[in-house]
């Protein structure tokens, strides 16, 4: 976000459901950062060896949300290919997961491929795709 011409201020206490907060020309943000990992689909309906660069924004019980509105602005999703995503709450509420990439190859046996209703490319702001 430095390279974007944001300045990064941190939270004084631990606990906060953000991790810190940036500002660019008076406006400011409440950032939550996580990390994208490589996930398999799994599952009876797919074959193959596809994978997807996933967020996982749920907590371990039954999937519930672990965010609410306020809790932050700004998902600051990070690959370890050095890639960076910001994504904005109101998008983010919407899922429990994000994919962000795709790797190999996928057939669906039921039904068609359900693709994402969101671009990633619209978010990404350091890094190409592999």
């Amino acid at each position: 976000m430095l390279e974007q011409g944001y300045q990064i201020f941190w939270p004084a206490q631990d606990g906060q459901e953000f991790d810190f907060v940036a500002e660019r020309d008076g406006v400011f943000e409440k950032v939550q950062v996580k990390s994208a990992r490589w996930q398999k689909h799994t599952g009876a309906a797919y074959r193959g060896t596809r994978e997807a660069l996933t967020v996982n924004l749920r907590t371990g019980r039954a999937g519930s949300p672990r965010y609410h509105d306020g809790d932050w602005s700004v998902l600051a999703a990070v690959a370890r290919d050095g890639r960076v995503w910001l994504v904005p709450w109101d998008t983010v509420k919407k899922h429990t997961e994000l994919k962000l990439d795709y790797r190999g190859e996928l057939l669906r046996l039921r039904g068609h491929q359900r693709r994402p209703k969101y671009d990633p490319n619209e978010w990404l702001v350091k890094g190409d795709s592999e």
